[in-house]
Formats: structure tokens, sequence, C-alpha cells
């Protein structure tokens, strides 16, 4: 995926196509996604696993108490 590669265009390996020629198409990448920290995968998965892993489908009150009001995000979700 071009996008966690910063190498993707050097060789032609995607899409056959390399940096000079993308840039004289007029076209540009981002730079590549910071990767998260072990800190931050960590307290990912302590959030995961207290508030989603095996506690069902989501509904209106779960989604309530996770963004702390009502938002237009909940209102699409079953009571």
């Amino acid at each position: 995926m071009p996008a966690f590669d910063k190498f993707a265009y050097s060789d032609g390996r995607c899409y056959g196509m390399r940096t000079d020629e993308l840039k004289s198409r007029g076209l540009t990448l981002p730079d590549p996604p910071a990767t998260l920290q072990p800190r931050e995968i960590d307290l990912l998965v302590d959030f995961l696993l207290a508030r989603v892993v095996g506690k069902g489908a989501m509904d209106r009150a779960r989604c309530v108490e996770y963004w702390g009001s009502e938002v237009e995000a909940c209102a699409e979700l079953r009571k």
C-alpha cells in the first residue's frame, strides 16, 4: 500500500510508476502516517476490552455513554 511504503514509487513497483512520473503529472504523495507507540497500543487494547469486546451490538445508550451526550452519530442507532 503506497501510503505505508515510502519507497513505493522509487523503483516502479507501484502501478509501474516512479516518483518523477508522479511529479510530472502534478501528483504528490502525503508522508506515510505515523504508527502507534506501544503505550498507545496498550491504551487502545484496554479500551476495547473494557468497552467493546463481548459487549454486543452498539445501541443508542452505549453511544451516548461513549460520547458523553446525544450526538448525530447516535441518532441512527436503536434505543
